[in-house]
Formats: structure tokens, sequence, C-alpha cells
């Protein structure tokens, strides 16, 4: 087949979602990606190969673990203790659960990845940068510092109040228990599989390797992919889970500031 008639290879497709990296304030240094990234990859912070049960002996240390953990015992206990469990109770726990890969998803895309903003007001300008977005470039800029890894204090905190609130709205009281200790249990599996992606641990079952893998691929290689941390789903319906080999590295993976 002559040059001439050879097909072109098209680029995955983006969703115009996902294209949160094109928002930076100053375009990045390939020099300095390639620098921060060779820096963090030759850092070896961690000694062998982790064993599942050191993995989660170190999970449960963490406050967010240990907080979203009692708060499933206390709320599920709260449940029981108001009335037997029925299809309701199931079909809420099953849609909260079908609705985290998806909220996951945009959250992820839309505010961990949010750009700072010079924003002006009557003559007067400042620079407006969301918290938990600056705290997400520091995650990326060091995937291996397990210290920006899990979700604040403050934002479980503000969950907790602000779904305890719309649920009791809107829902039976057993019902909102339910919901409320379902959010606690889609936390912990978002924790845990965010941590087994940023420590030296293989997991055993391969749809979690497969998980763990997608997430590194989208520290070390591109960020405008691969967005789901605990499940790829977001990631199928939005169209951003595309073969790793089909993508170009992004300079801006380590460096979201830029």
């Amino acid at each position: 087949m002559s040059t001439a008639t050879m097909p072109i290879a098209q680029p995955p497709a983006v969703h115009p979602w996902a294209g949160t990296g094109d928002r930076a304030l100053v375009p990045a240094s390939e020099t300095e990606a390639a620098a921060l990234d060779a820096r963090a990859r030759a850092a070896k912070p961690f000694a062998g190969d982790w064993s599942y049960s050191r993995a989660l002996a170190k999970w449960v240390r963490y406050p967010s673990t240990q907080l979203m953990g009692l708060g499933l015992c206390v709320l599920t206990a709260a449940r029981l203790a108001v009335g037997p469990l029925g299809w309701l109770d199931l079909a809420i726990l099953v849609g909260l659960f079908a609705w985290e890969p998806v909220n996951e998803w945009f959250i992820h895309a839309h505010l961990l990845h949010l750009k700072p903003r010079r924003i002006g007001v009557m003559g007067f300008s400042f620079v407006w940068d969301l918290p938990m977005a600056r705290r997400h470039r520091a995650h990326h800029a060091d995937p291996w510092d397990l210290s920006n890894l899990f979700i604040p204090i403050g934002a479980i905190l503000f969950s907790i109040a602000f779904h305890a609130t719309l649920f009791l709205l809107v829902l039976p009281t057993p019902l909102a228990l339910t919901a409320l200790a379902a959010l606690n249990l889609i936390g912990l599996w978002y924790e845990w599989t965010h941590f087994m992606a940023h420590i030296p641990y293989r997991p055993t079952l391969p749809w979690l390797r497969t998980l763990q893998a997608r997430h590194r691929l989208h520290h070390f290689k591109n960020e405008r992919f691969w967005l789901g941390v605990s499940s790829n789903l977001g990631d199928r319906l939005l169209n951003t889970l595309p073969d790793g080999k089909q993508v170009e590295p992004s300079p801006t993976a380590r460096l979201l500031q830029r």
C-alpha cells in the first residue's frame, strides 16, 4: 500500500468537557514537565511491594477513613433501629452507586482540575483559586505523597451536613439514613481505590489492576483522560477512556497549575 492511500491514524475523540487543560494561565514548559516527571519517577518513597494486609493496615489509620467508617457503622445501626430493611433501601443503595461514577467524573473534570482564574471587579483584579483544585494540583505534582491523597475532613463534614439536610427533606427518615450510610460506603470505596493506585500494591483481581493502571495513566501520561477513580463507568459514558497507547503524553500531567 502506498503512502498516499494509507489511512491516517486519528487521535482519540475528546469529550468537550474533558479539555480542562486548555484553560491554563501559563503554557507548560515541556522541559520543566519532563524534569519533574523524571524526578518523581526516580523517587522511591516506598520500600518493596506491599501486601494486601500491609496496605489495609496503613489505609485504616487515615482520619478520613476512620471518620467515614465510624459514620457507616453509626448510620447503619440507626437505620436498623428504626425498622426492617426493604426494597426501597436496596433501590437507593443501587441508585447512589450507579450515580457515583458520573458524579465523580464531573467533580474531577470541573472542580479538581479547575485552573486559577483572574477576575476583574470595578477596576481591580485578583486570581481566584478553588482550594480543592489547588490541593489536587499538589497531588498531581507529587502523586506518591499520601498527605494529599485523602478527602479532607472538612469536605467530609460538609458533605454529611449537606446530604443529611437534603435527604431528610425529600425522604422518610429510614430511607434518609440508608442514603447517608450508602454515601459513607461509597466514600470508603473511593478512598480505597485511590489509595491502591498510589502505593506499591498489586491487587489480586484483574479488574482492580485495570482500574489501578488507568488512574496511573491519568497521573503519568495524560490528565485529560481516565478521570474515574473508583470506577471507569463515567469515562466510558463520557468518552474519556481511550487505549493508553493511542494517547500522546501530556506536558501538563504533572503541572496542572501551568
